[in-house]
């Protein structure tokens, strides 16, 4: 899932990787093992963090809590052009 965030302050992305990381909990239907964070930057530099949950899961808030804990290891508050939350799932 992602979000065109252009030219949005940093405060604004984390507000909005918020909301993007609750919707992508809430439509997971499957067993979730990991939980990417992708960010572009203004102008276009992408960073990617990902956290790997402690057990396979379906429980949104497990998956909200890594979402944030991989968006958190992006220390760089720069104004963000996109941000996406991506869930990979077991095979």
């Amino acid at each position: 899932m992602t979000q065109n965030t252009p030219g949005a302050d940093p405060a604004s992305a984390e507000a909005r990787a918020y909301g993007v990381r609750s919707r992508v909990a809430d439509e997971v239907d499957r067993t979730v093992v990991r939980v990417v964070v992708k960010v572009r930057y203004v102008p276009f530099t992408t960073r990617t963090r990902s956290r790997t949950l402690p057990a396979p899961t379906t429980e949104g808030s497990t998956i909200e809590q890594a979402t944030l804990e991989a968006l958190d290891r992006l220390t760089t508050r720069r104004p963000v052009r996109l941000l996406g939350v991506r869930a990979e799932f077991r095979n």
